[in-house]
């Protein structure tokens, strides 16, 4: 009878073990999955971040047309109004 109770608690020591390391196992993976993860968001994060300054940059290249636009339309206005004033006399 000994020997058969040492035998379970053999089996029993071994399924341990060996649940043990499924569940060390289990742990692993799932830490594995969420390095991955977040390694996933930081690279997003950098592209957000690359996107936003284009996007500054764009912005930037706009104000400054529009600034020669609106610049451009007054001359274009004011040598309307000379040529006017010159086809007058």
């Amino acid at each position: 009878m000994k020997k058969n109770k040492h035998d379970i608690l053999t089996l029993k020591a071994q399924e341990y073990e060996a649940t043990s390391k499924e569940a060390e196992s289990a742990v692993a993976m799932v830490t594995t999955a969420m390095n991955r993860m977040k390694a996933a968001n930081q690279k997003m994060k950098s592209n957000m971040e690359d996107i936003e300054a284009y996007c500054a940059s764009m912005m930037a290249v706009h104000a400054q047309m529009e600034k020669s636009r609106v610049h451009n339309e007054a001359v274009i206005a004011n040598f309307s109004k000379l040529l006017c004033i010159e086809e007058d006399n």
